[in-house]
This record gives C-alpha cells, sequence and structure tokens, in this order.
C-alpha cells in the first residue's frame, strides 16, 4: 500500500528539501515515513449549520483545506440530529456549532470550535501520526 503524504509534511520532517542534500537523519526518517505500511486516516467532522454566521465564514478555509488534500465531512445539524448529538454537538437541546472534530482513523482524538486553529491541529496530526 503506498503513503501518501501531503508536501507540507515532507518539508516539516525534512523530506523534501529542493536543491539541497538531506542530511542522513532526515534520509532516514524519510525511509521510515515513505514505508510505513500502516496508513492511518485522519478525518474531520464539521458540524454546521445554514443559520449559523461562523459557519458560513468559515466555509472558504474549510474549501482550502480540502484543497490541500485533506477529508473534511461537512455535517448540517439541522439535517443529521442524531448525528450531532452522538458527537455532543446537540445537547440538553442546545446546539454548538460550528464544531470541528478531527478523527484518527474513526477515533476522535481533537476539537476545536475554531476553523483556523483546525489547519494546525490536521498538519500535528500528520505530524503525530507519522513521529508518534
Amino acid at each position: 500500500m503506498k503513503l501518501i503524504v501531503p508536501a507540507i509534511l515532507l518539508v516539516l520532517v525534512g523530506c523534501y528539501q529542493p536543491a539541497m542534500a538531506q542530511s542522513r537523519t532526515d534520509a532516514a526518517l524519510c525511509s521510515v515515513v515513505q514505508q510505513d505500511q500502516e496508513v492511518k486516516q485522519v478525518e474531520v467532522l464539521a458540524f454546521t449549520a445554514p443559520w449559523c454566521e461562523q459557519c458560513q465564514k468559515d466555509k472558504a478555509e474549510l474549501k482550502r483545506l480540502r484543497g490541500e488534500g485533506y477529508v473534511i465531512r461537512e455535517i448540517n445539524v439541522d439535517d443529521e440530529p442524531e448525528l450531532a448529538k452522538e458527537y455532543g454537538v446537540i445537547k440538553n437541546g442546545r446546539t454548538k456549532v460550528p464544531q470541528y472534530v478531527v478523527l484518527e482513523n474513526g477515533v476522535e482524538v481533537r476539537r476545536t470550535e475554531s476553523v483556523s486553529v483546525l489547519g494546525t491541529i490536521l498538519i500535528a496530526a500528520l505530524f503525530w501520526i507519522f513521529c508518534g
């Protein structure tokens, strides 16, 4: 199975250094990253609502993150209230959106209400996956 690693992660770990020689440590780390057979899947559940002003403002950033290759599933809490309740977005009759839940292989690992923080969490999640 091929491992797909976003370019930003390769830069972070030193695997992509145009016109520069890699150090032995960088090369060893790249080898480990590229040969890893267990691919961990990171997905974001983006709980939103059409009546939520901040949710509408966040759409452009979610689109940008998707363009970078992140898997982001937008969930309208009005259309999928049971899923929103399962993740605690709707609790005691109150809805708290936007809410971004980061899943690793289907298990929640992080949560934020800020789309600007979400990008940082995703980069960090990839780093934790590969560098543990």
